[in-house]
C-alpha cells in the first residue's frame, strides 16, 4: 500500500476555517503517473474541525484500460474510507455529486480535522488520468 499526496493535502497545507457562515471548497487534483495498487490511498484535501458539509464532486478519468475494467476507488477519510462515495468502479470516467451522501441524514459535521482520501479498492491496467475532488462547507 502506498500513501499518494496531492498538493492541497501536503503536509504544510492547512485547512481553511472561514469566517462564521462563509461558504468554503476544499479541493484537490491527483494525476496518477503509474498504476494504482489496490489499498493504495491518495490524499486529495483537507478540511478543518468543525466543517459542516454540505455537497461536493467527485471526478475520476478513465484509469483503466483492461477489456472489463475493474479498477475502483472509495472517498472517505482514514476513519472512514468510504464516508462521501462508496465504492465507483473506474469503467468509464465518474463524475459524481456527492451531495446526496453528506446530507442523507442532515449537514455532515466533521468534529475534527481530516484529510479527504481516495482509497483504491482494486487495481488497474493503467491509464494515466487524474482524480479531483471538491467539497463544499460552511463553518458554524
Amino acid at each position: 500500500m502506498a500513501t499518494l499526496t496531492a498538493d492541497r493535502a501536503d503536509t504544510g497545507v492547512q485547512p481553511y476555517g472561514g469566517s462564521t457562515n462563509e461558504f468554503c471548497v476544499a479541493y484537490g487534483s491527483y494525476t496518477f503517473s503509474s498504476n494504482p495498487a489496490t489499498n493504495d490511498v491518495v490524499e486529495l484535501c483537507k478540511l478543518p474541525a468543525g466543517a459542516v458539509l454540505v455537497g461536493g464532486k467527485a471526478f475520476c478519468e478513465v484509469i483503466d484500460t483492461d477489456g472489463t475494467p475493474t479498477a475502483a476507488f472509495e472517498l472517505g477519510t482514514s476513519d472512514d474510507t468510504d464516508k462521501y462515495l462508496t465504492s465507483q468502479t473506474l469503467d468509464a470516467e465518474v463524475d459524481k455529486d456527492l451531495t446526496t451522501t453528506l446530507l442523507a441524514a442532515g449537514p455532515m459535521t466533521e468534529s475534527t480535522a481530516v484529510t479527504v482520501e481516495a482509497k483504491m479498492t482494486t487495481a488497474a491496467t493503467f491509464q494515466a488520468g487524474s482524480m479531483t475532488v471538491a467539497i463544499y462547507y460552511v463553518m458554524p
